[in-house]
């Protein structure tokens, strides 16, 4: 009789399918996942995916198994076929009876703790041709699915959690499996390998496309028409393992306005305010600039770094359209400009351009004679006015005091933005930070491996279409608070405004956009909908991770503050947000937040930097690798739009978990009661088939305490082994 290798495939919920992973059987070898892929393409609600995964067998001889599609009960196949290597291949449907035996006798076996998320599913079955010693092989699977909508928004997901194989396959959405591990296979089993991942999604509307929006993965979205946008996604399993999930909206208004809400108690919610430009209307509604390039010429721009700012300054030249305006300066000691006015782009760029190339590096940095010759040249009424300095060093020559070269960018013209980039780590990121903020904009900074000209110009391409200026949202008062970014920015084309905040009442609200779209007003009104009861539970830690970010940066200009700070780890600890300036650190009896990260650079932490940089004593002075290093995270932490996983603090369920005495615990864990239940025994499955939705937590890992109805359970290898289903339910009542 054929011993098999087990691979199995998922579709964990009626939105989609858990791609396959392998259950090594004891003794036998193992197979990697070295590809996926999928493309999927959805036409208004329907989706049509195609799935591929390449498997390669490391080992010296053939492996056989069988292949398990766990089917929720209420999931409706429209469509499925399954190849390997080309061969359609059939198989059988499960009936419940069976399909809970083979459940529990894999449960039981304590094969992994992902399985423990499909208490409730049907098995489809089917018999696994070998695959041969050292050799590949491709699985296609093919589907279609009608998509849920809700709240004016389409949601697709493709779910990757649960996703695991033996060996060195692919990992679960959470990340490795601590080494605590009962054996040696286990272990390996949750090491995830390099395997390449590709997200194909082609969208298709009768009506205008309006937000499009991945709070998983740094998807990127090229907008063929109205109706009709690409997104993908390429990186490496280990860089991302979460379930992949795809909201967009179809509407016909010039502005698509949309809510994505949280709400699961009766503690105030959280929410999400998508706005997203429709492509025909902002074409047709693109601000002329005036544009002021500001370059830092002094002698430490010399060399490799001076070309590469010659060359990002000529792209941006020949990126601006025909009717903008554009001014040049260029500052060392002194300040120099290439023309004394506004200069046509179409008439002047290739001039401009030539002078550029002649550009030299020497003397000192004069930034506050260079801001103030900026400021001399005032956008026109009705255009979008922006200055692009870029520099390298600190204030030398002429004023040199942080305070007062602040105070003067208060005075410049109130419509102009001021977009700041610091080249290395000789810059003062408090003094380029503040001038952005100040400019309404953002600053960036670009490390000594990075390329000038390649990050400038992604930059530019991006800001080269306005479309609304002077934003304003409108929410309803007293419904909503804590909402982020405090300071909203200008709207471009192809761009995406996301905030996110909290609200305390739900129901209907009208949400209103104002802005102004050369010289005229508009007003964009999208009634609102915030829910009572909702699950997006990545909304509580994006915006914990944003409320962060604002009090270090509170913090870093106004000082040390032990409330803020403490508010600031509370935060972190509630959330499961770790930052550039926070980690969880396992203790004795709880997590604390400490500052623990290292940077390269530097024998001191990060929050070193950022207690240095925001000390009474210099609250200015922030300067080097470290203060770069912090800026830079926290602009990343102001925009967050993606939740990324991590191998210290795992999130499931909208709880956070770390790690504490080799057990993963619920942070917000505080001392209560607990009830011991043993993993694998008759009380954990019957527990698990009177509450199945606890499947997802008694996943997390093999030990793992976490609360279900205001009861604390550990599970772990002592504990209860007997209590009937019943029995559980009268517990928890």
């Amino acid at each position: 009789m054929k011993k098999y290798l087990p691979l199995v495939i998922l579709w964990w919920n009626a939105a989609g399918w858990s791609q396959g992973f392998i259950l090594p059987r004891p003794g036998g070898g193992s197979a990697e996942l070295i590809e996926h892929r999928f493309t999927a393409d959805l036409e208004d609600q329907v989706a049509e995916i195609k799935v591929t995964q390449t498997f390669h067998n490391p080992s010296p001889r053939p492996l056989e198994g069988i292949y398990y599609f766990p089917i929720p009960q209420e999931a409706i196949i429209n469509q499925f076929a399954l190849f390997v290597d080309g061969k359609k291949l059939a198989g059988e449907l499960l009936d419940r009876d069976q399909a809970r035996a083979l459940y529990e006798d894999i449960v039981r076996r304590n094969i992994d703790p992902a399985l423990l998320e499909y208490a409730d599913h049907r098995f489809f079955r089917l018999n696994l041709f070998p695959l041969p010693a050292h050799q590949d092989r491709r699985i296609e699977l093919t589907y279609s699915q009608i998509l849920p909508f809700e709240n004016g928004l389409v949601r697709f997901l493709y779910p990757l959690h649960g996703e695991m194989q033996g060996g060195r396959g692919a990992g679960p959405a959470l990340p490795p499996r601590p080494q605590f591990a009962r054996n040696e296979e286990s272990r390996a089993a949750h090491d995830p390998a390099h395997c390449r991942q590709f997200f194909s999604v082609t969208l298709k509307s009768q009506t205008a496309l309006g937000s499009i929006y991945s709070p998983s993965h740094a998807i990127e979205v090229h907008r063929r028409s109205d109706r009709e946008a690409h997104v993908a996604y390429e990186g490496d399993r280990r860089e991302n393992e979460a379930d992949f999930i795809l909201y967009y909206s179809r509407s016909g208004d010039a502005m698509g306005m949309n809510l994505l809400c949280h709400r699961t108690g009766s503690e105030p919610g959280y929410f999400m305010l998508l706005v997203s430009p429709r492509s025909s209307w902002a074409e047709g509604r693109i601000i002329d600039k005036d544009v002021v390039f500001v370059l830092d010429t002094s002698g430490s721009m010399a060399g490799e770094k001076m070309e590469q700012a010659k060359a990002a300054l000529t792209y941006c030249l020949n990126t601006l359209r025909s009717r903008d305006r554009f001014a040049l300066v260029t500052f060392s000691s002194e300040v120099r400009t290439w023309r004394p006015r506004w200069i046509d782009a179409a008439q002047g760029r290739q001039e401009a351009a030539a002078y550029v190339r002649k550009l030299e590096a020497s003397g000192g940095t004069n930034i506050d004679a260079a801001l103030e010759t900026a400021f001399s040249f005032k956008p026109e009424a009705g255009r979008s006015g922006s200055v692009l300095f870029i520099t390298d060093g600190l204030p030398t020559v002429g004023v040199q005091d942080i305070k007062t070269i602040l105070a003067h960018v208060q005075r410049k013209p109130t419509a102009q933005r001021i977009f700041t980039f610091g080249v290395g780590y000789d810059v003062n990121t408090y003094l380029l930070d503040k001038i952005a903020e100040t400019g309404r904009a953002v600053s960036d900074y670009i490390a000594p491996e990075e390329n000038i000209e390649e990050k400038i110009g992604r930059f530019f391409d991006k800001v080269s279409s306005p479309v609304l200026t002077d934003l304003q949202v409108e929410l309803a008062e007293g419904r909503v608070l804590d909402v982020y970014p405090k300071q909203l920015p200008d709207l471009f084309d192809d761009d995406q405004l996301i905030m996110v905040g909290r609200y305390a009442q739900a129901g209907a609200a009208p949400v209103v956009l104002r802005g102004t779209s050369g010289h005229a007003q508009r007003r964009f009104t999208y009634q609102g909908q915030f829910a009572q009861k909702a699950e997006n539970d990545f909304l509580p830690r994006l915006w914990a991770f944003r409320k962060i970010a604002y009090l270090v940066d509170d913090m870093r200009t106004h000082g040390e503050n032990a409330e803020v700070r403490k508010e600031i780890e509370a935060l972190s600890k509630e959330y499961g947000v770790l930052s550039p300036y926070t980690a969880f650190l396992s203790q004795e009896d709880e997590a604390r937040v400490l500052p623990v990260v290292r940077d390269r650079h530097s024998s001191r932490t990060k929050l070193d930097a950022y207690a240095f940089s925001a000390s009474a004593q210099a609250p200015m002075y922030a300067v080097g690798a470290e203060a770069v290093q912090l800026s830079k995270g926290l602009r990343e932490m102001k925009e967050k739009k993606v939740v990324d996983s991590n191998e210290q603090i795992r999130y499931v369920g909208g709880r956070a978990f770390s790690l504490r005495n080799g057990e993963w615990v619920e942070t917000r864990y505080n001392g209560e009661p607990v009830l011991a239940v043993k993993r694998d025994s008759d009380a954990c499955l019957n527990l698990l088939k009177a509450y199945p939705a606890l499947g997802r937590y008694l996943a997390v890992a093999d030990r793992v305490l976490f609360s279900w109805n205001g009861r604390y359970l550990r599970i772990g290898e002592t504990g209860e082994s007997e209590r009937s289903v019943e029995s559980w339910r009268l517990f928890f009542k």
